[in-house]
């Protein structure tokens, strides 16, 4: 179980409202139980966003793909990539749709790059901590990953030309952490989102919003078998699991969704051994 201090604890000191919604695998079930009065349903982020209650702040999680079935939303192999699509269009049309769009700024992003080829050099910035354990340093700097893609979507990055609006500033994960810190005058995590070297996403935005709600066309999810064949159809189902079927079985994980605020709300099917 983590004992690392996490954005949450910033704003549960601050006093700014948050929360942390799930699917069907809670990502802070690393934690413990700490942070389950800051966590809820994906159901309960639509009726929210549909209200205009959102919380300050909120972090949005998919259906992970626990087993290799196909079935997740989370773009991890060898989920369709369809449902991916779909999962995002429902964020972007709750918030989109919602009385409180005119304040909303919507960052998505990934984890990693998957795995395709990158034609940028990763820069080399400041460790997250003084005791990085990355032992691949120059003069005191890491290396960073390869870049993934992140979109703002907000009344406050409506794009009025004829061409995209990209910035080269370098930013990382962190750069989330130091826009949320800069909002609210929290202190830095890390040494990473304190740095000067990463941007900070505010620099993104033109505090002068668009009335202009960007129309996008409706991606629908669909029922497919995963790629290559193979999913919970296939003689080889019963040994395709991921990391995160070793992390749903923990009980830490059965912990939280035996809780009362969960456990009858999460499908037992969605999760091993339920």
């Amino acid at each position: 179980m983590s004992t690392l201090p996490t954005i949450f604890d910033r704003l549960q000191t601050a006093g700014v409202t948050h929360k942390y919604y799930f699917n069907n695998l809670p990502y802070l079930a690393f934690w413990g139980l700490k942070y389950i009065s800051s966590t809820a349903l994906f159901s309960e982020f639509l009726t929210s966003a549909a209200a205009g209650t959102l919380p300050s702040v909120s972090f949005i999680d998919p259906r992970y793909t626990i087993l290799d079935d196909g079935t997740g939303n989370d773009d991890h192999p060898h989920a369709d990539i369809r449902n991916g699509e779909a999962f995002l269009s429902e964020i972007y049309r709750a918030v989109a749709t919602g009385p409180a769009w005119s304040k909303t700024v919507l960052i998505i992003t990934f984890d990693e790059w998957g795995g395709f080829f990158e034609h940028v050099a990763p820069p080399r910035l400041t460790p997250a901590t003084a005791h990085d354990l990355d032992t691949d340093q120059v003069n005191g700097q890491v290396l960073l990953g390869f870049r993934v893609p992140t979109v703002i979507v907000s009344p406050f990055t409506v794009n009025t030309q004829n061409t995209p609006a990209v910035t080269d500033t370098v930013f990382d994960h962190t750069s989330i952490l130091k826009l949320i810190e800069w909002r609210w005058s929290l202190q830095p995590l890390t040494q990473r989102d304190g740095s000067s070297q990463i941007g900070n996403l505010a620099t993104s935005l033109n505090f002068t919003p668009s009335s202009i709600v960007p129309n996008l066309p409706p991606a629908n999810s669909v029922f497919a078998l995963p790629c290559f064949g193979g999913g919970i159809f296939s003689s080889s189902a019963s040994s395709m699991s991921t990391e995160w079927a070793a992390f749903a079985g923990t009980p830490h994980v059965q912990q939280w969704l035996q809780h009362p605020a969960f456990g009858s709300s999460v499908p037992g099917d969605w999760l091993p051994g339920r």
